[in-house]
């Protein structure tokens, strides 16, 4: 008897993602609203537009996985932006928060990290996964609603997001979610970085603090920077440049973790740089997508406001000279290569490079490219001075000076023309091989033999 023919299996969904038209309003489980302290408006309000993954799965299908939790305990550990308590609703088991009936939604607010000049940042407990998050989202008084300049702190706020979620690298902090509450209110939430920023580290060196010293000699802070050259090669290769890299954007984590934060300012270039391969320039972002079909379309695309000739924006003490004049169209990887070279120096001298004061004053003395050689600049300190015993044989070490002054070099076309030989020179220095950095700027450094510094 021939076998009968096989009836074809019916195709099993296996996921159905609904488009945010097909999706059927649900009730509001909770009402967390998140209010700036500052200007007692509402930042966020999570309610059932995030809503548990889990919960939902619950009501859908009376697992209860939610009822079966796998939670690891952190303990009091530092954060970015200070000290888990270890205690109250965001560290208890998640068992215990469903029997009080917050545990249905997404995201618990626990405090405020930071703020700065577009967003505030604030710790948050994500439900599904049992752990804290980093949520940054937009500061209520700079998105009026209607207005030019909201859209633009909306657009760049986007950007930041998608740029920093797309360079994924093991030196750059990951972005896990982004999205918005029931009024359109923006967030998006990333890895929370447990440790303390490179700024306080250097600090407290400053201070001559004997913990700090004996935790992180000049060989260790080495090597983190040669991690936060790793972290903009990788993003300079998908052509991206950061534009505010200083000490307080780097976080060191309890673990060795290095990590380069706050992409706010960050640059997607129109064109790969010389030295990069463009089959990896593969980031894109709303407003660049934009920018195409305009351009596509025969329509000149109108320029932002943070790309326009003539905006300065970033820190002025780790500004390179085409940054402080607003040169857009000169600012690239090379500029990030000057502040990489501002952050060497404050490491060997524990002061930025500019010696002037106020923000103006410093972004005059920047637009000029003049420094002070590192050498010179412990020389006018006493306190500087004083905390030379950290370094090897009591001085600033000749080479990572040089590699310094090479960075910062005033001129483009005299500074390193990528990261990489850079931190290959810091990295010969460490294995005691010679230096690739030109001999004048071993003088420029202030090196000779007779240094006492």
């Amino acid at each position: 008897m021939a076998d009968e023919p096989k009836k074809p299996q019916r195709p099993e969904t296996l996921l159905n993602i609904p488009s945010a038209g097909d999706d059927q309003p649900g009730e509001t489980l909770l009402n967390l609203e998140i209010a700036d302290p500052q200007s007692g408006e509402t930042l966020l309000e999570l309610s059932s537009a995030s809503e548990s993954v889990l919960s939902r799965v619950d009501r859908s299908t009376g697992a209860q996985l939610s009822t079966k939790p796998v939670e690891l305990k952190t303990g009091d550990m530092h954060t970015a932006g200070g000290t888990s308590s270890g205690a109250g609703k965001s560290s208890r088991g998640f068992t215990d928060r469903l029997k009080d009936g917050v545990s249905a939604h997404k995201y618990e607010p626990d405090r405020e990290l930071g703020r700065g000049g577009m967003g505030v940042v604030l710790s948050v407990r994500d439900n599904d996964l049992r752990r804290e998050v980093a949520m940054k989202v937009v500061r209520s008084d700079r998105v009026k609603h209607g207005s030019a300049a909201g859209e633009l702190a909306l657009r760049r706020f986007i950007e930041e997001a998608q740029i920093t979620g797309q360079l994924e690298h093991p030196n750059i902090v990951p972005v896990h979610e982004l999205g918005a509450d029931a009024h359109g209110r923006i967030f998006f939430t990333m890895k929370l970085v447990r440790g303390k920023p490179l700024s306080d580290i250097i600090r407290e060196l400053r201070r001559g603090d004997a913990t700090t010293e004996a935790e992180y000699p000049l060989d260790r802070l080495l090597q983190i920077f040669m991690k936060v050259c790793d972290a903009l090669s990788f993003a300079h290769a998908h052509n991206v440049v950061h534009r505010d890299l200083k000490p307080e954007n780097i976080m060191i984590g309890r673990f060795g973790e290095v990590m380069v934060m706050d992409w706010g300012l960050a640059r997607l270039l129109d064109q790969p740089d010389r030295g990069f391969d463009a089959a990896v320039n593969v980031i894109e972002t709303d407003s660049r997508v934009r920018k195409i079909e305009e351009s596509e379309s025969g329509h000149a695309p109108a320029p932002s406001a943070l790309s326009m000739e003539g905006t300065v924006a970033g820190t002025p003490a780790y500004m390179a000279p085409e940054q402080a004049l607003g040169e857009i169209s000169r600012i690239d990887q090379q500029t990030d290569v000057f502040a990489l070279g501002a952050i060497l120096y404050e490491i060997l001298v524990l002061r930025p490079p500019y010696t002037a004061t106020g923000g103006t004053n410093v972004i005059e003395q920047a637009a000029q490219g003049e420094l002070t050689s590192p050498f010179e600049r412990v020389a006018q300190d006493e306190q500087l001075r004083e905390r030379l015993s950290r370094l090897p044989g009591g001085r600033i070490p000749p080479e990572p000076a040089s590699v310094a002054m090479h960075a910062l070099a005033k001129h483009k076309e005299d500074r390193y023309e990528t990261v990489q030989p850079l931190k290959e020179d810091v990295e010969n220095y460490a294995a005691g091989l010679p230096l690739r950095a030109h001999p004048a700027f071993t003088k420029s450094a202030g090196c000779t033999t007779t240094d006492g510094f």
